[in-house]
């Protein structure tokens, strides 16, 4: 198994990911902001982000950073949330959210519960668009974009109108055909995998 990640682990992950961030588009506005605590789910206060397009509609797209549970942030995916804003012509919101493993599940959902009912609730306050809401999220973000639905239906709470999910980490089993298949000889292993689920 490997040492857990450090700080200088997760600076040369990071720094590994600036390539992803070239050529960052034009956006017509972008706010850095946090949002509160919230006690009843034992979830601390989170950093968020808002990249607004130019002539935005309506809407808001509720983003959640991938990275294994364990790596990346609000930076590493500076650029694809601004393409996406661009491209659909909504306002995406990005959230930021404890790390394994020290922080282990649940952490990282009750941050993304938390920022998705404040953003749902506190949109004037926030200064965010009306309209629908939409989640989104790629791979550990894609499991907790899925997970903070599942929650919320369980909750009795208002749900997003829809769901980006891409390559989201939906299932523990690594007996399946495609992990036999694409165990070794990938950016992402096998062993990884396993790694970032014990985290």
């Amino acid at each position: 198994m490997q040492a857990p990640p450090d700080d200088a682990a997760r600076k040369l992950d990071e720094a590994n990911c600036a390539v992803w961030n070239v050529d960052l588009p034009e956006v017509a506005k972008v706010r850095h902001f946090r949002i509160d605590p919230d006690e009843t789910l034992g979830a601390v206060a989170c950093e968020a982000v808002a990249y607004e397009p130019a002539d935005a509609g309506d809407g808001i797209i509720f983003y959640i950073h991938g990275g294994g549970w364990a790596f990346m942030s609000l930076a590493t995916h500076e650029r694809f949330m601004r393409v996406l804003a661009n491209e659909a012509g909504k306002t995406v919101v990005g959230v930021h959210y404890r790390l394994a493993p020290e922080h282990p599940f649940p952490a990282a959902l009750t941050e993304v519960v938390s920022a998705f009912r404040t953003v749902l609730s506190s949109r004037d306050t926030l200064g965010l668009p009306g309209g629908p809401v939409v989640i989104a999220g790629d791979s550990a973000g894609g499991n907790l974009a899925v997970a903070t639905i599942l929650h919320e239906i369980d909750a009795g709470r208002e749900l997003p109108v829809g769901a980006l999910i891409l390559y989201g980490v939906l299932g523990a089993d690594f007996e399946t055909a495609s992990y036999k298949t694409y165990s070794e000889g990938y950016g992402l292993t096998e062993f990884s995998m396993r790694q970032l689920w014990s985290w």
